[in-house]
């Protein structure tokens, strides 16, 4: 049994993250065109609501919200660790949870995922995300996913 916890993503837990990044994340963001430790970097800078989990006191990843407050339309990223898959579904019922109180944040929740990124979006859907329209960002193709309260009862 894992202990998985979530708290306030500090700094620290943005070079753990960074140092120990997923493969998947980790091309996902030079996809972008970003290298790997601005991508994490700038996620959290940008974010009004940032988090990480910790499993066995391990960052083992990173999520947040960015946009502007007086915006309907918050952007939600989610930057993942190895570590993960020592807990799916604890980390699944984690992410279920931390999505509510997102969407008390922004009623609507949307950003881009790539389209080769297939773990990321199955995870993505299971949490409750709807996937969209695929399109260009770059020279890489990108799915649209969005949340929104009203879904959830909100």
């Amino acid at each position: 049994m894992v202990d998985l916890t979530a708290v306030d993503a500090t700094r620290e837990h943005v070079r753990l993250v960074w140092l120990n990044l997923a493969r998947d994340d980790e091309q996902e963001i030079v996809d972008m065109g970003v290298r790997p430790r601005d991508g994490v970097l700038d996620s959290w800078r940008a974010s009004i609501w940032r988090r990480a989990a910790l499993i066995d006191g391990e960052p083992a990843a990173l999520w947040g919200v960015g946009g502007d407050l007086l915006s309907a339309v918050g952007a939600p990223w989610l930057l993942t660790t190895p570590l993960v898959e020592r807990a799916p579904l604890a980390c699944l019922r984690l992410a279920r949870r931390e999505m509510r109180d997102a969407l008390r944040l922004y009623p609507v929740l949307r950003n881009l995922v790539s389209i080769e990124h297939k773990k990321a979006l199955r995870f993505l859907e299971k949490v409750g995300f709807e996937l969209g329209r695929v399109e260009p960002a770059g020279r890489y193709l990108f799915r649209e996913v969005t949340m929104k309260a009203e879904r959830h009862g909100d």
